[in-house]
């Protein structure tokens, strides 16, 4: 064939239009996962019904016909497969047919920016794994569909579970072919088959109730429940309007939406339309088909071509409401996910001693822990009946972990009524305030193994029992230390001093901090080591609240115009109490002016009220504040304050990112779409200002990540009251206004944490000081039964981020991970009777032996943000 015949034979040639059968389902969003709800007489299934009937009409449709089709995440396959067993051998034959394909997004698809990194590692590997264990084949199309931006670790971790292409970036991602994230490993990110010509198959129905059973099942919705006489494709004809079959070398017809059943004469409409278009060669298609189109570029992905690199390490900020809508959702996902990994170190520790190690609860704990952080979960873009079923499931996590350390504690603890046991989660020394119950009534003082007193801070009576808050100085590592129960009186309580409080009454101080205050709030904050004052009163108080005009909706704030009013003339100081080894600050206050009902300051907040503690405890470097607030509000915002002296020309900051923190500018609201960022940044343990020398200002968190940096002053989200829905109604479809808890109206708890630090953060202790502040120090009742193995880490900026049992053999599992950016070598020293360690990838999957050194050390380079993960055996 000549030059000239081949290419006339080209243009002739027919032009491929994909038909791709997926659906996004979302099992928390506008409806519960296993939960339905009611409203006006009628009953609205739940999402996993819908997914159930999506799921075997799809199997029906591939019975017989050339019908391809997809799912995201294993959690959505395994729970169909729990109701149909019998269809486990379907699944099976389809994928060796090449017609079925299970995305290589995990368990779900989680918020990339909110929960900690381990919660995105497991989320990926409990879900890849089970997959392959299930049926016999290793997902490696990666998939992220809906997620709210883009995480600068997720190349590494997706590299890591074996993935070279991720699909599904949503609103916003690096904008070439390959991205290159924090530590250097670049992923292909080829988007374009979605976002430049692809149109879809008709409508995309949302689904209300039968109308002949109400949503209670009957003969004419199949005992289903809702209304599914629509489904896609039946005002449709299968033809290439609105795709530029010109300049694309094919094009895409999406079969699915979000919960859409297609025509179920689909593959009989696919095969009419090739019959009466011969111009096009319309296929079903799954994303491993398309693989096959990029294959020379996804094969280039440890080294690719510069030009078609992205500069942009992330994919952020987008919908910046999310950081604060429905903000337990956050506070309880980071407390879970710091108890699981605490008591899973605990239980490799005993499991290296060949005692019992309670998988079963954990297993359960993490994969519960990534369904929290779902997109549509720990965002809190959802419907009230998802919230109720998301307070169920922590409570669920909590019944998991208390079983786990029931089990760790029968074989690790011996009951001792005298003795409490401390265990320290962290992998470097520790000087922290802990808490336990123990029986019996009065007070109590502690001693360490060597006879010292510990400090203690708190002593109260409560149904459990006395809980008991005191120091524990200098604890090791990874590991234990006791305290003789001894009873005393009560630490010496210097009592609060009357209104008006004299000037000399007006401070408190540890050995780091001296913190001032007047009637409204704190004025100052001095850093005596650094010898710098960390309050620009000028401004307003440290620790004041604000509130902000937020209209908007659970995703993000749609009016530019957001008016602030401080609120420090409302807030009144309570009590100044000085005890031998820690001082309390505390305040009540309330939105003063409001209390006119015809004539209120602002009229959208029916209650704001609040009280507020600023703590010192000698030993610890940090202020600790802790506040509780009462509200009732429409489109309204709270944040706290913290005016720094730290003013820098483009408001540079550091925000902690999933193993790693970025340093970011400030950057204002521009536009008023859904997916807008407010002005905010995600920081996940913690953010501060962006010096590179001089003193520096970090506030930490526990579970309120919205930060901002303005003219040196830091101000974090906690609070915000939408009432517009959004997608949650579309009263076309169907209308259930059961959203309005997404007011976050009623009583709420915070506890933050404010720390300083000289220099650049990578050269100080920041890290390491929120990560001391997030994870609790583990104390119970009982003293050891035997000592547990060692192990101890030697590294500068290097941190054990897990430990548990590998998943697959009797070895055990360290992750590690570099968090500030700088190269270095580091020994780890491992118990006697560890004969092998070998690294590994995040599926555990064996990669190379590392050599025992003597002494039963083993020596290796961490780079930059490198994630590495070690099997001993």
């Amino acid at each position: 064939m000549t030059n000239r015949e081949s290419q006339i034979e080209s243009i002739i040639e027919p032009k491929t239009i994909y038909i791709h059968c997926s659906n996004h389902f979302d099992p928390i969003w506008r409806r519960g996962f296993k939960k339905p709800f009611y409203y006006n007489n009628e009953k609205f299934v739940s999402c996993s019904v819908i997914q159930e009937a999506c799921i075997e009409d799809w199997v029906t449709l591939s019975q017989g016909s050339d019908l391809k089709f997809e799912i995201e995440c294993s959690l959505v396959l395994r729970t169909y497969l729990e109701k149909h067993p019998e269809h486990l051998e379907v699944f099976k034959q389809l994928i060796k047919e090449g017609r079925f394909e299970l995305l290589a997004a995990g368990e779900i698809i989680p918020d990339p920016n909110m929960p900690i990194g381990e919660t995105l590692v497991r989320n990926l590997v409990y879900g890849l794994l089970w997959a392959e264990d299930t049926l016999g084949v290793l997902p490696t199309s990666g998939c992220v569909n809906d997620g709210f931006g883009a995480s600068a670790q997720m190349p590494q971790i997706f590299r890591g579970c074996e993935i070279k292409w991720l699909t599904g970036l949503s609103y916003k991602f690096p904008t070439k072919e390959y991205w290159k994230g924090l530590d250097g490993t670049f992923l292909y990110i080829q988007q374009d088959f979605r976002t430049k010509n692809m149109k879809y198959l008709g409508r995309t129905p949302y689904y209300r109730p039968c109308p002949d059973c109400h949503g209670y099942g009957c003969k004419t919705c199949l005992d289903r429940g809702f209304d599914h006489s629509y489904r896609m494709g039946m005002d449709t004809e299968i033809d290439p309007s609105k795709l530029n079959m010109i300049h694309h070398p094919f094009g895409l017809i999406a079969a699915g939406g979000e919960e859409s059943l297609v025509v179920m004469n689909l593959a009989e409409k696919v095969a009419a339309a090739n019959a009466s278009q011969p111009d096009y060669d319309y296929t079903f298609m799954l994303i491993q088909d398309l693989a096959e189109r990029y294959k020379e570029d996804i094969r280039a992905v440890d080294s690719p071509d510069p030009t078609r690199v992205s500069e942009e390490v992330d994919g952020n900020p987008v919908s910046t409401g999310c950081l604060v809508s429905r903000i337990k959702t956050k506070q309880e996902t980071r407390r879970l996910e710091n108890k699981a990994e605490s008591i899973e170190k605990w239980a490799a520790l005993a499991n290296l001693q060949g005692l019992t190690y309670p998988s079963q609860d954990l297993t359960e704990s993490w994969k519960k822990i990534a369904f929290a952080a779902f997109h549509d979960s720990i965002t809190g873009t959802h419907i009230d009946v998802g919230y109720k079923e998301l307070l169920e499931l922590y409570a669920e996590i909590d019944d998991h972990l208390a079983d786990a350390l029931e089990q760790l504690k029968q074989v690790t603890i011996e009951q001792d009524d005298h003795t409490i046991s401390v265990f320290n989660p962290h992998s470097y020394e520790v000087t922290q305030h802990a808490e336990v119950y123990i029986a019996g009534s009065g007070s109590f003082t502690l001693l360490d193994e060597q006879g010292k007193q510990a400090t203690l801070f708190e002593i109260t009576e409560q149904a459990e029992g006395n809980k008991i808050t005191f120091q524990v100085e200098g604890i090791a590592g990874l590991s234990w230390k006791e305290y003789r129960i001894q009873r005393i009186t009560n630490p010496t309580h210097v009592p609060e001093t009357s209104l008006p409080f004299p000037t000399e009454s007006r401070s408190i101080e540890n050995e780091f901090y001296k913190v001032t205050t007047n009637d409204h709030g704190v004025i100052s904050i001095f850093d005596k080591k650094a010898g710098q004052e960390l309050v620009n009163s000028a401004k307003g108080y440290a620790n004041e609240l604000v509130l902000e005009h937020d209209v908007g909706d659970p995703w993000t704030t749609r009016e530019l115009n957001r008016p602030r009013l401080r609120l420090g003339n409302g807030n009144k100081l309570i009590s100044v109490e000085k005890f031998a080894d820690h001082s309390v600050l505390t305040y009540r206050g309330q939105l003063a002016g409001n209390e006119e009902i015809q004539n209120p300051v602002d009229y959208r907040v029916m209650i704001l009220e609040w009280e507020q503690k600023v703590i010192l405890r000698n030993g610890i470097p940090r202020v600790d504040f802790e506040t509780k607030i009462d509200w009732d509000a429409f489109d309204r915002r709270i944040r706290i304050s913290f005016p720094t002296p730290v003013v820098l020309k483009n408001d540079s900051g550091h925000y902690a990112i999933p193993y790693g923190t970025l340093t970011k500018s400030r950057y204002e609201m521009s536009f008023t779409g859904w997916e807008n960022p407010n002005g905010d940044w995600a920081a996940v343990e913690w953010g501060s200002t962006g010096a590179i020398s001089g003193i520096n200002v970090a506030i930490f968190n526990r579970g309120t990540p919205s930060y901002r940096i303005e003219r040196g002053e830091i101000l974090m989200s906690v609070l915000r009251s939408p009432t517009f829905p959004n997608c949650l109604l579309w009263p076309r479809e169907y209308n259930a206004p059961v959203y309005d808890g997404m007011r976050d109206q009623g009583e709420h708890a915070f506890s933050y944490s404010l720390y300083s630090y000289e220099g650049h953060w990578q050269d100080s202790d920041v890290v390491k000081q929120a990560y001391t502040y997030n994870k609790p120090l583990l104390a119970y009742p009982g003293k050891l039964k035997q000592k547990l193995p060692a192990i101890e880490l030697f590294a500068k900026h290097t941190l054990i981020s897990a430990m548990k049992k590998a998943e697959r053999s009797n070895g055990t599992i360290i992750r590690l991970f570099e968090h500030s950016g700088q190269a270095e070598t580091i020994k780890l020293q491992l118990p006697d009777h560890i004969k092998a360690v070998i690294e590994t990838n995040l599926l555990e999957k064996d990669m190379r032996m590392l050599p025992l050194l003597e002494g039963n050390m083993i020596e290796f380079e961490m780079t930059p943000f490198k994630i590495i993960t070690l099997k001993m055996l």
